[in-house]
């Protein structure tokens, strides 16, 4: 009986040290991967709403400037329980003849489009030149038109 006692002691000692271990480990991993936060609305807008939005939080409407920021994002979006509805980013190429911007006017360089896009389409005369993160569960980029009422992302940086 002594025995079983000294054993589960020191078996719960072990798993306890253990687990902190890694419940530890994965904060700090968090911590270190989210330099922004990010603020997701379930309002659908406009892109040009989705700015004014976002400025009147104090915040800006989120740019994507890396790999690693776009898989934070991502798993923002999946970690809210969100993906069906697409979000607006402040990706557009609304002043440029074609060429995307964010909307601190720097240079769309890194990129995580849907296969065949951007298509680029036009309807009614009115083109496709907002960056949004899909819908539909995809959660890739897509060209789309700014008109459309989707949900929104602000950022903060930390």
């Amino acid at each position: 009986m002594q025995q079983s006692l000294v054993f589960l002691i020191y078996f719960f000692s072990v798993v306890s040290i253990f687990s902190h271990d890694v419940v530890q480990r994965t904060a700090n991993y968090r911590m270190k991967r989210k330099p922004k936060d990010y603020h997701l609305y379930t309002s659908r807008v406009n892109w040009t709403e989705a700015v004014k939005q976002c400025e009147s939080k104090g915040m800006e409407l989120v740019s994507i400037l890396s790999k690693e920021e776009n898989d934070n994002l991502i798993g923002s979006i999946k970690e809210a329980g969100q993906g069906k509805i697409g979000f607006w980013t402040s990706g557009n190429r609304l002043e440029t003849n074609g060429t995307f911007y964010w909307f601190n006017r720097s240079q769309v360089t890194f990129t995580d489009w849907e296969t065949g896009k951007p298509d680029n389409r036009v309807i009614d005369g009115e083109e496709e030149e907002c960056i949004e993160v899909k819908g539909f569960g995809v959660l890739k980029w897509n060209d789309n038109f700014c008109s459309h009422s989707l949900y929104y992302i602000c950022e903060t940086n930390n």
